[in-house]
């Protein structure tokens, strides 16, 4: 094999093992899941900052009809007094106040359309979020297990299931013989122990029959003297 072929081989190695990683399923899902975390980040801040749009829109609502009220209440006070110009000015600000409420009101209309629709957006994105979690868990647990079976299946595919059967029963075979050189062991020893307490019996008779033979001859000198 050339050295240039033998390269391209180590090359295309490397390569099919980068995809083999870049296509690990567990990988990816924990990828799209850290996407879609970070998608909802940008939603709910989005979400927030088109509440407090909302919220300004009402208050500026609320504002324009109470100064709606305070123009009409001018004019006609201005009226009363016979005020004509004054009235004019006061009903003047007033329709213009009213067309700014109508452009207002159709903003928050809008507005409040949209706070809906990105609200049902970032609910929907949070309940999918649950959903790749769950079958996250499931996924891995899947992908463990296959992992397992692999690596018991590569296990198996290289030991020799005859050889490992002859080792044990080497082994069985080596633990008893010495089960059975322990089991003599002691049977030997309680053998030496009972001779010992025999041997150790007969000394003590032999000694009360020597003594016994002290006590007679003592005897029988006594009673030659008497």
């Amino acid at each position: 094999m050339s050295i240039l072929k033998r390269i391209q081989d180590i090359v295309l190695a490397n390569v099919n093992e980068v995809l083999d990683k870049i296509e690990n399923p567990v990988c990816m899902v924990k990828h799209y899941i850290r996407e879609m975390e970070n998608e909802i980040l940008q939603a709910e801040k989005a979400l927030s900052r088109q509440m407090v749009i909302k919220k300004k829109h009402e208050m500026l609502i609320e504002e324009t009809e109470a100064a709606i009220a305070k123009r009409d209440r001018q004019a006609k006070l201005a009226v009363e007094t016979g005020e004509d110009h004054i009235a004019k000015l006061a009903l003047q600000d007033k329709l213009l106040l009213e067309k700014k409420l109508e452009e207002y009101r159709k903003q928050h209309e809008t507005i409040k359309q949209q706070t809906v629709s990105l609200g049902d957006q970032v609910k929907k994105m949070k309940e999918k979020h649950r959903e790749l979690k769950n079958r996250q868990l499931v996924l891995l647990s899947r992908a463990n297990a296959a992992q397992s079976m692999k690596k018991l299946q590569s296990f198996l595919s290289t030991v020799d299931a005859e050889s490992v059967t002859k080792e044990f029963a080497r082994l069985e075979e080596r633990v008893l013989m010495m089960e059975i050189e322990a089991n003599a062991r002691r049977g030997t020893q309680g053998i030496d122990l009972g001779i010992e307490s025999r041997f150790a019996e007969q000394a003590i008779q032999d000694e009360v029959e020597k003594e016994l033979e002290k006590l007679k001859a003592k005897q029988a000198v006594s009673e030659n003297k008497q």
